[in-house]
């Protein structure tokens, strides 16, 4: 007599159904965006206000956001600007190793998207790779939008989602911000290097740009010093010390342009000056303007249904 298969309990079959329902969907990479999307979707709002210094630093979210966006590419839904969020995540992770991949993933992508290179860029001037940073910059600065059809084009978004409210206000806000800062850390890699003339042009740029921002006439002043133009060194710093009265740095070389002028009053004033801003509040650019670019996922999903 054939011996009887095992019986198979209800609650072993529905085990078994719903493990074959689970490598289905790891499997299957036609599902779609939308599914994608919701599966291991991070707090967006958390990352992005973290990135404009809102919220405190969360390993877990920032862990849950980089799984979000390994999660899209197993997808294939690959984007520059998936590669640049991921990087993004990596980076506050402090691991920047693998940042670095990701940025140079997405510029091999998408070789039109500006913040790809300005990130890569950051990363890279932290690192003190300078060189390779001001490539980088230069090249960020270069691809900046012109206009809102512009902006749209290098996001390769189309023209149905063009009246999304996102993209004036991003043109409006963010676009001049990061050339500021493309303008603020291309002179700090002149200074660092040592090259003071390429520090003094890009200072003026930033001065005519804009003229009220002191840490371009720091620059200027900084540069003056090292080539020798005195008396126009002492314009630039006191004018950076006009607006912004507690800028100690400004203060400290000031200092040293008083001594090399033989004022021994003015070096000693404004010693004191340096040491009294520092004990308070010393200038310094707001991290708002500063940090790396985290893309919404609203435009991540404009580019998937363009």
């Amino acid at each position: 007599m054939a011996a009887r298969p095992p019986e198979i309990s209800p609650v072993t079959a529905f085990l078994y159904i719903a493990m074959l329902g689970s490598l289905f969907f790891l499997f299957d990479r036609n599902q779609s965006a939308d599914d994608i999307l919701n599966a291991s979707r991070p707090n967006a709002d958390y990352v992005h206000a973290f990135s404009y210094g809102f919220n405190p630093f969360d390993i877990a979210e920032f862990r849950r956001a980089a799984g979000y966006y390994k999660t899209l590419q197993l997808g294939n839904f690959k984007t520059g600007m998936m590669h640049g969020n991921l990087g993004f995540c990596y980076y506050y992770l402090k691991d920047l190793p693998r940042a670095v991949k990701e940025y140079e993933k997405g510029i091999e992508i998408d070789q039109s998207l500006y913040t790809l290179y300005y990130d890569l860029a950051w990363i890279k001037m932290q690192q003190g790779d300078y060189a390779g940073a001001e490539e980088l910059f230069r090249k960020s600065k270069f691809l900046m939008p012109k206009n809102l059809d512009d902006l749209l084009g290098k996001l390769h978004v189309g023209q149905r989602h063009a009246g999304h409210e996102v993209f004036p206000h991003y043109m409006q806000e963010r676009v001049p911000r990061d050339r500021l800062m493309v303008n603020a850390n291309l002179c700090f890699i002149y200074l660092q290097t040592k090259q003071y003339q390429n520090l003094l042009s890009m200072a003026g740029e930033g001065i005519a740009a804009h003229p009220q921002d002191p840490q371009f006439y720091f620059y200027a002043g900084v540069a003056s010093f090292h080539l020798g133009f005195l008396k126009e060194s002492l314009v630039f710093l006191t004018k950076a010390l006009d607006l912004a009265p507690n800028y100690a740095e400004a203060y400290e070389y000031r200092a040293q342009l008083m001594h090399v002028l033989g004022e021994g009053q003015g070096y000693l004033n404004d010693l004191e000056k340096s040491k009294l801003a520092k004990s308070h509040v010393p200038w310094q650019r707001p991290r708002d303007i500063e940090e790396l670019h985290h893309w919404d996922d609203g435009i991540l999903l404009f580019q998937i249904y363009p």
